[in-house]
């Protein structure tokens, strides 16, 4: 690992987990199995729990990594944070950040939320994902730590360099329009208070608030049977603007009911049928 990187430099980062769930990193079943970082044309990967060797080491030059850059890059890069925040990697709320997907967002005027790595690539007329991880091993049923290495580092590489061209076509284009540079800056220092916030939650009552729900039910069931007095227990659909009307200024309701009914066919056997009055 690098003992010294140049400060003042951009840094990629991006992850690789096991699937469940989509690779939530909320799901306790998951693990973090690589992080890739990318700068100054040189790609690093970290085995964390792909394996089971001690990953120490790994997490302390990630951080270090962090640390001497002056911005993270990553393209949805709050699944990478979360995922970071997981292992103790906390970045600094003063630290820039550069979503590319979010930033993709802004620059195609809100018209395309959340749209893939490769799309973004094909806009920019890049080359697309190893997609070679999802097709011959994630959507078999092939969770990542199960693919090898061989395999896995070069699509997270492809990644990464994917991400960082896309940074650079969305720095020049940002140019063009300079009265969305302030909005960028702006959302993406928003992405951080975000993740923060999702990833600290909001505590919840689950005892108090079922006791609620009783106590609303049973008022809903008073009332219920309070409004059957107004309408001589005529079944009234009060999610129905024409019930209601009739109700208040007069007016005629029609209720549809089924009716079941017999036929007898050529052959002799009689069937029961139903339609709707």
């Amino acid at each position: 690992f690098p003992v010294t990187i140049s400060a003042m430099k951009d840094l990629v980062i991006d992850v690789e987990t096991t699937t469940s769930n989509k690779g939530n990193p909320f799901d306790s079943t998951n693990k973090l199995c690589t992080c890739g970082t990318y700068q100054a044309n040189r790609s690093i990967i970290y085995d964390i729990e792909y394996s089971d060797k001690p990953y120490r080491d790994e997490i302390e030059a990630i951080k270090l990594e962090i640390e001497q850059a002056e911005k993270i890059i990553g393209f949805n890069i709050k699944f990478d944070l979360h995922w970071l925040r997981n292992y103790g990697i906390v970045l600094p709320i003063t630290k820039p950040i550069w979503d590319c997907q979010l930033v993709h967002f802004i620059l195609t005027d809100q018209q395309e939320a959340y749209p893939s790595l490769n799309k973004v690539c094909e806009y920019y007329g890049l080359e697309q994902k190893l997609d070679v991880v999802a097709t011959e091993y994630w959507e078999r049923g092939i969770d990542t730590k199960d693919i090898p290495r061989d395999i896995l580092d070069p699509y997270l590489e492809q990644d990464l360099l994917l991400t960082y061209q896309v940074y650079q076509k969305q720095v020049d284009e940002l140019e063009k329009y300079p009265h969305k540079k302030q909005l960028v800056k702006m959302c993406n220092l928003d992405l951080l208070v975000l993740e923060e916030m999702e990833y600290n939650g909001m505590k919840f009552d689950l005892e108090k608030s079922n006791q609620i729900a009783e106590e609303y039910e049973g008022r809903l069931r008073d009332i219920d049977s309070s409004l059957s007095g107004f309408t001589n227990n005529v079944a009234i659909n009060w999610a129905s603007n024409d019930h209601c009307s009739a109700l208040l200024y007069g007016g005629t309701i029609s209720i549809p009911y089924r009716e079941t009914y017999e036929v007898t066919l050529k052959s002799g056997v009689v069937k029961q049928k139903e339609r709707v009055s």
